[in-house]
């Protein structure tokens, strides 16, 4: 790839980076506000856990199912476009959510979008600077982790500051969301051919090391359990309008902490 191919390869680069930042400002306005928000709605810390363990499965088996059919057809834009506007129709329904039950319902779903669009975007990325696939990914993930703190930030700022309800600062995410989709029309996607792959799920025929990965991987998933817990947790620790502010801004901290921490202790760790 020449010098002017390597550029619009960047272009759209840029472009994807974009659209994942305003996605993710929107999408952890609401990460830390949904458990208190389906709790000022009733649900129960059963219900909540629920809520966690759907946006999870529903968002992992889709990046299976669609990633194999976006190699399958040949096409990629289109379950970008999808995904992000999927996610979005649903934050803004959450918004407008008036049972807990809908609630439900729209946050699952919202997930659904993730997993639609995450395989294909990724694979534009990998095709559009294939020689650079480093440094096109990490443009990508540091405009997607900007986006994360400052939408857990803004969410604090919302409603510790502007004295916003938890339904408004919803309804202020999903306009962000919105805002994700307008870039998506400029992004160019590659020419691919489509492929005769078949879908088969099993551990057979995967190499040793990524098979213990896997198991490793399982084991620590059994202990694992939703953030929406801690929030909960967080809450109980704090009276008035700390109760509400403090797992927000606890929330902002650990954005934070991840961001900062994940370079150095992947390569601390890193498998040779």
């Amino acid at each position: 790839m020449g010098a002017n191919g390597q550029a619009k390869g960047f272009r759209n680069v840029i472009i994807l980076s974009i659209v994942s930042f305003f996605n993710d400002l929107s999408s952890e306005m609401i990460m830390p506000i949904l458990p208190m928000f389906l709790q000022s709605l009733g649900a129960s810390s059963q219900i909540i856990g629920l809520v966690g363990g759907l946006r999870d499965s529903f968002s992992s088996i889709l990046k299976v199912v669609c990633g194999y059919w976006s190699d399958k057809t040949g096409k990629r834009k289109i379950f970008v476009y999808w995904g992000y506007g999927v996610s979005t129709i649903f934050k803004l329904l959450l918004a407008v959510s008036k049972t807990w039950p809908l609630v439900v319902v729209f946050a699952s779903l919202e997930r659904t979008g993730k997993g639609l669009r995450t395989a294909a975007r990724d694979a534009i990325i990998a095709d559009s600077v294939a020689a650079k696939r480093g440094k096109g990914f990490g443009i990508h993930r540091g405009l997607e982790t900007i986006g994360a703190i400052l939408g857990s930030a803004t969410a604090f700022l919302l409603f510790w500051f502007a004295g916003l309800q938890l339904r408004t600062i919803l309804l202020i995410a999903g306009i962000t969301g919105v805002a994700s989709l307008f870039p998506l029309r400029f992004v160019r996607e590659p020419e691919i051919q489509r492929q005769s792959v078949k879908l088969k799920i099993g551990l057979a025929m995967l190499p040793k090391p990524l098979k213990l990965f896997i198991l490793v991987a399982g084991i620590f998933a059994l202990g694992n359990f939703s953030y929406m817990f801690f929030v909960m947790r967080a809450q109980h620790l704090f009276t008035g309008k700390l109760s509400t502010a403090a797992p927000i801004l606890l929330y902002v901290l650990f954005n934070i902490f991840y961001s900062a921490l994940a370079m150095p202790l992947g390569a601390l760790f890193r498998i040779k």
